[in-house]
């Protein structure tokens, strides 16, 4: 809490950065990711100058992180469109430092930093979903914004609802019922972007969520998400017939067979390099030499599943160090939830759910590949190694949250 006023002239590096790393936070569930990136960029080099040990706290998932990045360097180099996959590798090893190595950083320095980092990334997924919203009633076409489609859009949101009901549940008053309805307007906005691997990941994201909450939060949370469940259903009223439409085409599997010819034509390129894959973001250049008829598009810029891309473009050694990278990354997320209780577990609950809301539509899309998403996975992740590797476990960082 702020006693004294502000003085900008004695603001330090740090604190810029943590500014930074809200106002990124706050704008990534819309797409705009990248403007703050920018600033936390600025802001990390300055720290850098000044205190370069500030930089990088080391975590569990660090020699995962380097490896995967390893991974890719060597598929660059090995390309047939060097330019393009080192550019693009260049351009990862950027995002994962700013969003996961800032954000393990921040936290390891200063654990109850993760409250507001939470609340900006509830706040952006509120605005985000006014935003979509407001879009599809203006324009017709389903929810999204000015910077991103309805599919990102539907990542974000999905991944933002679960941390929305976490900061709920333990909210009281006043702030329980805003936080209430900035659930419902991101379950509605989910609705609205018709996004049927989005939906996928948002109930996968709630499941698991209600499941690894502490047995004393699940009355509020239930009671939470009924309210939040009904006035999304008032919402949705106008659209329901478009959405029941959208909904049944999940079991029909012609609705899905261009992806499922993408799929196949994916595993021939795999089959065709299999090692180093044809370089990172170079899926678009390569796919259209294995089109199959199935498919009606001219071209595709990913694979529509992150680790048939991963395979794709950095081969199998891509794809196992990225696997890595995920699972290391769950282990370290599930080793907070088990040595933390009360706020700090409903916290770690939230985390895991947005994160495997996220993963989950990637398997059926590709959005966290574009920088401004693939922020909200590197930090989500940033998250999870900071809290899991911290020293005497998450019950100690659960005094300063």
């Amino acid at each position: 809490m702020w006693t004294q006023t502000l003085d900008i002239r004695r603001l330090n590096a740090e604190t810029w950065r943590r500014a930074a790393l809200l106002v990124t936070a706050v704008l990534f569930p819309a797409g705009y990711a990248t403007p703050g990136a920018v600033v936390l960029l600025l802001t990390s080099v300055i720290l850098a100058m000044r205190r370069p040990g500030a930089l990088w706290h080391r975590t569990s998932l660090d020699i995962p992180v380097g490896l995967f990045l390893l991974s890719l360097t060597l598929s660059a180099a090995r390309s047939p469109f060097p330019p393009m996959a080192a550019g693009s590798t260049l351009l990862l090893a950027m995002l994962i430092i700013l969003a996961y190595g800032a954000t393990a950083a921040v936290l390891a320095r200063a654990p109850g930093f993760l409250t507001p980092l939470l609340w900006a990334l509830g706040v952006g997924t509120a605005a985000a979903a006014a935003w979509g919203m407001v879009a599809y009633l203006v324009t017709g076409q389903p929810a999204h914004t000015a910077a991103v489609g309805y599919n990102a859009v539907g990542t974000t949101l999905a991944a933002g609802l679960p941390v929305l009901l976490g900061l709920g549940v333990r909210a009281e008053g006043r702030a329980r019922i805003v936080l209430a309805a900035a659930a419902a307007l991101a379950l509605i906005g989910l609705a609205l972007t018709f996004a049927r691997g989005a939906w996928l990941g948002g109930a996968m994201g709630l499941l698991l969520f209600i499941l690894m909450l502490p047995r004393q939060a699940l009355r509020p949370v239930l009671l939470l998400l009924a309210a939040v469940a009904a006035v999304g259903v008032l919402g949705l009223a106008n659209a329901a017939g478009a959405l029941g439409q959208r909904a049944e085409s999940l079991s029909d599997p012609t609705a899905v067979q261009d992806r499922v010819a993408m799929w196949r034509a994916s595993l021939a390129m795999v089959r065709d390099r299999p090692l180093l894959g044809s370089g990172l973001n170079t899926f678009g250049l390569v796919y259209p030499d294995y089109r199959l008829p199935e498919d009606p598009a001219p071209g595709q810029p990913f694979a529509h599943n992150i680790l048939l891309n991963m395979a794709a473009e950095g081969g199998l050694l891509g794809l196992a160090t990225f696997t890595a990278v995920i699972v290391v990354a769950a282990a370290l997320g599930l080793r907070w939830l088990r040595r933390s209780d009360g706020t700090e577990r409903v916290r770690a609950a939230s985390v895991l759910a947005a994160a495997a809301a996220l993963m989950v539509h990637q398997q059926l899309d590709g959005t966290a590949i574009s920088f401004h998403i693939g922020f909200g996975l590197w930090l989500l992740l940033g998250i999870m190694a900071a809290r899991g590797s911290a020293a005497g476990g998450p019950a100690a960082t659960a005094q300063a949250g």
